[in-house]
């Protein structure tokens, strides 16, 4: 599933809505929580943030695959605008770097990990 348009986000979070009610009512009744979310690949994000009051069961936190090279960019953690709680549940230096028009070397991937990690590290006050 593609999320290009508004539409189809919106199609997407009413669908995980449907989905989240149902599994806490199951786990409602069996006294048993666990939170629910849908992982977002880093494309829209902020139109997702967006539709957050629109659908504001669809999840219990917003659950990031971020592949953004060597930095998150500060933007995402200082500005970051819901009241839900964020998890990277995925990310790194994707396999080609798009900037500079070439696969990333091993070395320059794992120091891109390196930096990423620190900078989850220095944000743990917004992230997880």
């Amino acid at each position: 599933f593609y999320a290009d348009t508004s539409a189809r986000r919106s199609e997407h979070l009413s669908y995980v809505n449907e989905v989240t009610t149902a599994i806490h009512e199951a786990e409602s009744a069996s006294g048993v929580w666990h939170p629910v979310c849908s992982p977002l690949m880093d494309n829209y994000l902020s139109e997702y943030f967006a539709l957050e009051a629109s659908y504001p069961n669809a999840v219990d936190l917003w659950c990031l695959n971020l592949y953004r090279g060597t930095s998150f960019g500060s933007s995402l953690f200082s500005t970051y605008p819901s009241t839900l709680p964020m998890m990277i549940t995925e990310y790194g230096a994707d396999a080609y770097d798009n900037s500079n028009q070439r696969e990333w070397q091993n070395d320059e991937q794992k120091d891109a990990l390196e930096s990423l990690a620190l900078e989850l590290r220095n944000w743990r006050d917004v992230v997880s």
